[in-house]
């Protein structure tokens, strides 16, 4: 018995230690949870509240009966009175029938004549330039060259390497030519000739002769001179007195057009 009243005992006491840590736990919880719930009911019957009240302060007022009119009686029967006599009027009704169908009288517009000077031409005299033009030239010279070379033959030879091709219907209406060469005789002791020759007809070129006795390199120029027509090549022909060397520094033909 003993036993049995001793683990009575301690059941009872772990049962209320229990009790004890159980409502110092969840009592709280619960607490929070009510006034949680309270709270959201107040805030859910306050806000249903509100648009009633919003409708009830926007609502329109009433319009009172007692407010005069914009037009009151007396107006109304002076404007019935005055339509009335109107009406009676043959005189109105024509009238504004008549204004209402006849249109109104088309303007008439009357062209008006405009008149315009006449240019009559006069004879002025154009003002001419008090300074004289210069004249465009119209004369065309042309220098075809031949080369350089040298020679000692006391005969006619062909200086080699040096002459040129003519043709005359390349140069349009000639006016003169002439047959130019420059010659230097370095010793200065003889008499040289030259004169052009035509390869193509084997002929010397008529009155191209020239001839030099000095030392001094001179610049000799022929007489006018007529090339055959067509296509012709042209050399230059040399011979020396005394067979000494002779240099031909530069020779040309010369063409003058009009």
């Amino acid at each position: 018995m003993e036993e049995v009243s001793e683990s009575v005992k301690n059941n009872t006491f772990v049962f209320t230690q229990f009790n004890s840590e159980w409502i110092k736990t969840y009592v709280p919880i619960g607490i929070a949870l009510v006034l949680s719930i309270t709270a959201l009911i107040l805030d859910i019957t306050i806000l249903s509240k509100k648009p009633e009240q919003q409708l009830s302060n926007n609502s329109i007022p009433a319009v009172s009966p007692s407010q005069p009119a914009l037009c009151p009686q007396s107006c109304t029967e002076l404007i019935n009175s005055a339509f009335t006599s109107f009406a009676s009027t043959p005189s109105g009704v024509n009238a504004t029938a008549s204004s209402l169908t006849q249109p109104a009288p088309a303007k008439t517009i009357t062209p008006t004549l405009s008149v315009f000077p006449t240019l009559i031409p006069t004879n002025t005299p154009v003002p001419t330039p008090s300074s004289t033009p210069t004249p465009i030239p119209t004369v065309k010279e042309f220098f075809i060259p031949l080369g350089a070379g040298f020679e000692s033959s006391t005969d006619w030879k062909v200086i080699n390497g040096i002459g040129a091709k003519i043709d005359l219907a390349n140069y349009g209406q000639i006016d003169k030519i002439n047959f130019e060469v420059t010659v230097r005789i370095p010793n200065g002791n003889q008499t040289v000739y030259v004169r052009l020759y035509n390869a193509s007809t084997y002929q010397t070129v008529e009155n191209s002769e020239l001839t030099l006795s000095s030392g001094t390199p001179t610049l000799l120029i022929s007489n006018t001179i007529n090339l055959s027509a067509g296509s012709n090549s042209y050399q230059i022909q040399m011979k020396t007195q005394l067979g000494y060397q002779t240099h031909v520094d530069q020779a040309r033909i010369r063409i003058v057009t009009k």
